[in-house]
């Protein structure tokens, strides 16, 4: 499969179409729960990232550069350096957000619908608990 849209992303223009099936394929939506301590308090941070995984350089620079074109910030490009695979990431939630909304309608996985769902929910509960501080 990687050979195929590797010929045809250097013959087609990339849109988010082919980036939803990417991701669909070959990415993930997750949240990361990180313990934290500072001093006596003890708390949790939640990080969300959105992530696609590929061993060629050459497409992952391509969906690189149309997100970046496109509006999405800082997408991260590293190399795990124990197995040669390439992760491209999307950390900031607004740009999250945006993705998704673009490339829903193209995710067919039931795993990657779930995720999606997923993030949304967590996505709301932090709006409701912050909307309750708040007032």
């Amino acid at each position: 499969m990687t050979i195929s849209l590797l010929s045809k992303l250097t013959t087609q223009v990339l849109d988010w179409k082919m980036s939803g099936v990417w991701l669909d394929t070959e990415g993930s939506l997750s949240s990361v729960i990180t313990r934290m301590k500072k001093r006596d308090r003890v708390g949790q941070r939640r990080d969300d990232e959105l992530a696609v995984y590929q061993d060629e350089r050459e497409v992952m620079e391509f969906l690189r550069d149309f997100l970046i074109k496109s509006g999405i910030s800082h997408p991260y490009l590293c190399q795990n350096q124990r197995t040669g695979v390439l992760a491209l990431t999307v950390y900031r939630i607004k740009d999250i957000e945006r993705v998704i909304q673009e490339v829903e309608p193209y995710i067919l996985t039931l795993k990657k619908r779930l995720q999606v769902e997923k993030f949304r929910r967590s996505r709301s509960e932090r709006y409701k608990r912050f909307s309750e501080v708040t007032n």
